[in-house]
């Protein structure tokens, strides 16, 4: 979706090519894991108070000027700033000329160094792939505080609640451009791959 000339994909399109020596969908999701860093990007976080008195973690990294174009990421299901594909991510847009932003949702920012403590949030309320209402309280603050362009990029979850946020609000969408990657947006689906002997080997019991 793009509302403009400017794209958040400019001069990144086709350039991935799958690792010859990492087949299939499973191998490329354990090295990801294990096999990349999580403290490439050092950011300048802000805590955004919200309408119902909680507060939502964004990560910011500002290498330009206030008018200058901004990312919007949203990762996806117990991610964060600190995943591996979003600190991936960020460097690429940074080069790229953009400033770019992560929206933590809801308990699921990291503390900074010790990247696997979680920071609570204070309502009893959590997030989920239909939540637009925080994704949409974060894009509408940027873009009241800044001139340039606005783009957004959810990946997974994320990018499910970015596209339905995008559906309720249509022209009024308070970007220029979206994108979202690998959606989960036949969730009956993506539960039966969960449950099915792989699938069970990335989900954590409690």
């Amino acid at each position: 979706m793009t509302n403009g000339p400017d794209s958040a994909a400019t001069g990144l399109a086709g350039t991935y090519r799958p690792a010859l020596w990492l087949p299939g969908p499973h191998l490329p999701t354990v090295w990801g894991r294990l096999g990349r860093r999580r403290d490439l990007v050092a950011y300048r976080r802000e805590a955004l108070e919200t309408p119902d008195g909680d507060e939502l973690l964004v990560d910011h990294v500002e290498p330009g000027s206030k008018a200058a174009r901004r990312l919007v990421i949203f990762h996806g299901l117990e991610g964060s700033s600190y995943s591996t594909y979003i600190q991936g991510m960020v460097p690429l847009f940074l080069a790229a000329g953009w400033n770019v932003s992560v929206m933590n949702c809801r308990g699921c920012a990291r503390v900074p160094g010790s990247l696997d403590t979680h920071i609570p949030n204070r309502r009893p309320r959590l997030y989920h792939s239909g939540e637009t209402e925080d994704p949409g309280f974060v894009l509408r603050t940027l873009r009241a505080r800044e001139p340039g362009p606005l783009a957004a990029l959810g990946v997974s979850l994320g990018g499910n609640a970015l596209l339905k946020l995008l559906g309720e609000t249509g022209r009024e969408a308070p970007v220029d451009a979206a994108v979202s990657i690998s959606v989960p947006y036949d969730l009956g689906a993506g539960d039966r791959a969960l449950r099915s002997l792989m699938g069970r080997q990335y989900v954590k019991s409690f």
